[in-house]
């Protein structure tokens, strides 16, 4: 089983330690949130990628273990920190990050409907967007890092940020990703409508096998999905998948939640 905990806006640092704090555990985790203005350096951060002196930033620069370059998180944007066991295989890192991207994919294309593809872009990690006559852009980025435990598990750090509403000006003071010759975009410049709640709601969980975990009641800042339906279904999104497409299992009871709906979404691919 896998808990979902949406955490709201929750400073970097304390996300940080919460992860770490999750990691050690004996539970699979996905963490929902949302960041106050940060500019997080992954290990493979180019010192030039910063535009602009530190102090100028108008935000904290936080080093940190993830891979990737330098990048931003702020206010309008969902991430998403699974805290997980991986297999031992060399390549269970990647297949990590290929499921995240996956997940960021479908809530993308979902989000923006017919007009755009939305897919990978070759050795460029994340989800990229490209609309009608426009080059593609970033409207995901990913950085993990995965750690071996003294009891042997293989567990996940880090995660996917989607870019729904966030002030694109903060990305200026930065080569995103260490990325020059293609922008950042987000849901809300492609013309989506999603709101973030609603964003982060599609985007936890995407694992299969996955199930919605009633928080402690103690948690009052954490809870449980919204169903607009008030029927209080507890059915998690159950994947199949192929490689241009994911479809939703409904609920047995058939009661229409976000969490019950079928559809199956193609993309265009390059």
């Amino acid at each position: 089983m896998i808990r979902v905990r949406h955490l709201g806006r929750v400073p970097y640092g304390e996300a940080l330690d919460l992860q770490r704090a999750l990691q050690r555990g004996p539970d699979e985790y996905v963490v929902v949130l949302e960041h106050p203005p940060v500019y997080t350096a992954g290990a493979r951060t180019d010192p030039a990628h910063v535009l602009v002196p530190v102090a100028s930033l108008g935000a904290d620069l936080v080093e940190v273990d993830r891979g990737g370059d330098v990048t931003f998180h702020g206010p309008g944007q969902v991430v998403c920190y699974p805290i997980v066991t991986v297999p031992d295989g060399p390549g269970a890192g990647r297949a990590h990050v290929a499921m995240l991207e996956e997940a960021a994919i479908e809530v993308v294309a979902a989000s923006l409907g017919a007009g755009c593809a939305v897919d990978r872009l070759e050795g460029h990690p994340g989800v990229w967007v490209t609309a009608p006559g426009r080059q593609p852009a970033k409207v995901a980025a990913i950085g993990v890092r995965t750690t071996r435990l003294d009891d042997g598990r293989r567990r996940t750090l880090h995660g996917v940020a989607l870019n729904v509403d966030v002030d694109l000006g903060w990305f200026a003071r930065i080569v995103p990703c260490g990325i020059a010759t293609y922008p950042v975009t987000s849901l809300r410049e492609l013309g989506a409508t999603a709101e973030l709640d609603e964003v982060a709601d599609r985007l936890a969980p995407r694992r299969p096998g996955a199930t919605w975990s009633e928080p402690p009641s103690t948690a009052g800042a954490w809870r449980r999905a919204r169903h607009p339906s008030g029927c209080g279904c507890s059915a998690a999104p159950a994947w199949t998948s192929t490689p241009a497409s994911r479809s939703r299992t409904a609920s047995p009871r058939g009661c229409g939640c976000p969490c019950a709906w079928a559809r199956s979404t193609s993309r265009s691919r390059r």
